[in-house]
């Protein structure tokens, strides 16, 4: 590098040649946008990093950390015990100390008037000095009440009915940011689980419109099917949408009760699941009884009123103190250098124009009322008690309810993809039943969530843990399993025993061959019939329709034939004998059977 050396006087000087600085230059500034890649880089993988898995008690944890709530409430707890301390030093004699310093324009003197003591005597005004210009005098000393009629006393214990008032106050603030954390975890909870359910949906519908659209591209779905599989699956998305902004919108809810930074990311370690509580209605209110903090709050207040009426009684009577003192003064001819002194004090208001008893009065009625209060306050409380423990068995039948809703729901569906799969059922009828499905799915964690939320309520209620009192039980899965794949590849070549996947009927050619292979009149001895309930791609389905059948017709066996299990029932001597047993196997198991000609 060539480098110039400036001479000076002073300090050398660096200068470089032009290339010099223009290579230079460009090292500095690839230099500096290293750095900040590295440095934003460094920022990116410590937001990463610092992603958040919370329980739920960390995150109750976190919102009586932070919450303001809680720091009011604190403070107001603290200025109930320094009422106390100050109300407690009341009781105990306080010293005293006072300095004070005198200057005067002159030298203060005693002046002795002539003839003051006899005629002539002194012949005229004599003045003497009495002290110096500037004086100085320092007083220490105590000071005991003796007798106050009560009032200290009563001063001092009423605060400490306040302070515990204020505590259970703190307690009880405590248990409301609690039941606001539990009840937003929930919501955030509830929302994942929905939105959970919605990409299932949607997955799933995604996947269907593919089959359809091979079967369209087959010639063995018109448009009205395509069309309306593609609005359903627009409708889908939108639901995910709706969910996914259902969880943005309560996860920063919980973030901002429990002092999170709305842009951190936080994911919750639990799940939602099904309780059960066994706590009985009476126990309950024995519970609450004894744990509830607003409740046990007015009962100090209301002991604090009666001690407010000792102190307005206290001023019927004398006040007395006992006062003792030590001066250090300036030495002067009319006084000494020290001074003891000792005094007993008696104060005693005689006549206030009723004031006193205005106050007693006044301090009765305020008990009073407490009192009224605090009775009505218990009705209160049980009435609320047993109102969530209602709600709370309300809520559990309604989750009972809503599964038995949930399981036909996934039953009628298993059903419908199954004939829907036999080209039994149109499309629409295959949406409807999964709308029906999500519908179910979506009512069931409502159901779930509204006892989780009044389970929190009642906990509430009772200001006391009942996590004893409590079964849980983990939710189904939220998998909606959708087996329609019927391309053309699946399509059974045995057109004689399909109906259209359009409108429930027979086609043209089909329903020839059917009247051909089923005669009007019935040859005994010489024809034989069979009913075929239903023909599966997959062999597991027809096993187990196979299981259920057999109960009712032991006859009953599978033939594969074409890729495909066909279920059948043997032995059907008449056309009216298997029109009676399709129209029981309608009966009892909702499938459509067909009845067709044995082949001997």
């Amino acid at each position: 590098m060539n480098i110039k050396l400036k001479k000076n006087k002073s300090v050398p000087v660096l200068r470089f040649a032009p290339l010099e600085r223009k290579r230079y230059t460009r090292f500095l500034t690839r230099f500096t946008f290293c750095l900040v890649l590295i440095l934003t880089g460094l920022s990116l993988c410590r937001q990463v990093g610092a992603v958040q898995t919370l329980t739920l008690q960390e995150c109750i944890n976190l919102a009586l950390k932070n919450n303001d709530s809680i720091h009011a409430s604190l403070s107001d707890l603290e200025l109930h015990k320094q009422e106390t301390k100050i109300s407690y030093s009341e009781l105990f004699p306080k010293l005293k100390s006072n300095f004070q310093y005198t200057s005067f324009d002159r030298a203060p003197s005693l002046v002795i008037e002539k003839n003051a003591f006899a005629p002539g005597i002194p012949a005229s005004n004599a003045e003497l000095p009495a002290g110096k210009r500037s004086t100085y005098a320092f007083t220490i000393g105590i000071e005991q009440p003796l007798f106050t009629g009560g009032y200290l006393t009563s001063h001092y214990k009423r605060n400490i009915m306040h302070e515990k008032a204020s505590e259970v106050g703190v307690a009880n603030t405590k248990n409301m940011i609690i039941l606001q954390v539990k009840l937003a975890y929930y919501d955030v909870l509830k929302a994942s689980r929905v939105k959970e359910i919605k990409e299932h949906a949607l997955k799933s519908k995604k996947e269907f419109r593919r089959v359809v659209e091979e079967q369209h591209k087959a010639g063995l779905a018109n448009n009205e099917a395509l069309l309306l599989v593609e609005s359903d699956l627009s409708r889908q998305k939108l639901e995910l949408l709706k969910a996914e902004n259902a969880v943005k919108i309560n996860d920063k809810a919980l973030k901002n009760l429990i002092g999170v930074n709305p842009v951190e990311e936080i994911l919750l370690s639990e799940k939602l699941k099904n309780k059960k509580l066994v706590i009985g209605l009476s126990e309950s209110k024995d519970i609450a009884l004894k744990n509830r903090k607003d409740l046990i709050a007015l009962h100090y207040m209301t002991k604090s009123a009666k001690r407010e009426i000792k102190m307005a009684k206290s001023n019927y009577l004398p006040r007395s103190s006992v006062v003792g003192s030590y001066t250090r003064q300036r030495e002067t001819p009319l006084t000494n250098p020290d001074l003891w002194t000792l005094m007993l004090t008696v104060d005693w208001d005689i006549f206030e124009w009723g004031k006193t008893k205005a106050d007693v009065k006044r301090s009765k009625a305020k008990h009073k009322k407490l009192m009224s209060e605090y009775n009505l306050f218990k009705k209160d409380i049980m009435l609320e008690v047993e109102e969530n423990w209602l709600e709370v068995k309300e809520a559990e039948a309604g989750v009972s309810a809503a599964e038995d809703r949930l399981i036909h729901a996934k039953e009628h569906y298993k059903n419908v993809v199954l004939k829907y799969r036999e080209n039994l059922l149109r499309t629409a009828e295959l949406l409807e039943a999964e709308s029906y499905l999500i519908q179910n799915q979506n009512l069931y964690i409502n159901s779930v969530y509204d006892l989780t939320q009044a389970i929190a309520i009642f906990e509430f209620s009772v200001s006391s843990d009942i996590t004893q009192f409590i079964i849980e039980q983990a939710l189904p899965s939220s998998d909606i399993e959708i087996d329609v794949n019927h391309s053309s590849s699946d399509v059974n070549p045995d057109k004689t025993i399909q109906e259209s996947s359009e409108y429930g009927k027979p086609r043209t050619h089909e329903k020839t061959a059917l009247e051909h292979s089923l005669p009007h009149t019935d040859i005994i001895g010489k024809k034989e019939y069979l009913v075929q309930v239903g023909a599966f791609r997959r062999a597991g389905y027809a096993q187990e329709l196979l299981k259920k059948l057999k109960t009712y017709y032991p006859d009953t066996y599978i033939s594969v034939l074409n890729g495909f299990s066909k279920v059948r029932i043997p032995g059907i001597k008449t056309k009216k004998h298997g029109a009676l047993i399709l129209k029981d196997i309608k009966k009892k198991f909702k499938l459509n059977a067909f009845l067709l000609l044995a082949v001997n």
